[in-house]
């Protein structure tokens, strides 16, 4: 077995930009909404979200956003969740989702400036999921108006950069 380099932490989660197909109400979870997420694979994927106070289901219908796509599914209030839309937070008030950049297809994989994109499979160790945790805590929109982790900014395989006027928004 070769010694390959064990992947930084932002190179281990999968980024990609998705197109929010449908969304409603959880019928057991007043500020859960259920979307189907298009992210470029066969199926659309089923992903729970703690929008409906920020936001109306029907406005979240055709919206392009950025999906992390291999955490571990998680049930909530009953309905399975395979993925995490990435939202913005200022001053601890939701801000809106991130938007990938413009002419984004669903299932484009963005990734980090200077990182490579070797993500794991599925994020589900305790060990992953505290790598996921760590670079959602180090996202931020930076000063130049990039969603960035540590300064290195969320970029199309083009090098696009995923960008927000919010400047100092957290990335939740």
């Amino acid at each position: 077995g070769g010694g390959g380099a064990v992947a930084k932490d932002p190179e281990r989660v999968k980024f990609v930009a998705a197109q929010v197909k449908s969304a409603e109400q959880h019928p057991d979870a007043e500020a859960l909404l259920i979307c189907k997420v298009d992210v470029g694979e066969e199926e659309e994927r089923v992903v729970v979200a703690g929008l409906s106070s920020h936001m109306d289901a029907k406005s979240l219908e055709g919206k392009m956003t950025v999906c992390v796509t291999n955490l571990k599914p998680s049930k909530m209030r009953g309905v399975e969740s395979k993925g995490m839309l990435l939202g913005l937070a200022k001053e601890g008030e939701f801000a809106g989702l991130v938007n990938p950049p413009v002419g984004s297809g669903a299932g484009d994989i963005l990734k980090f400036e200077g990182y490579n994109s070797t993500p794991d499979a599925m994020m589900k160790s305790k060990g992953a999921v505290k790598c996921f945790e760590r670079v959602i805590a180090g996202m931020n929109v930076d000063e130049t108006g990039a969603v960035a982790f540590e300064g290195a900014a969320l970029v199309s395989e083009g090098g696009a950069r995923v960008e927000s006027t919010m400047i100092g928004a957290e990335v939740k």
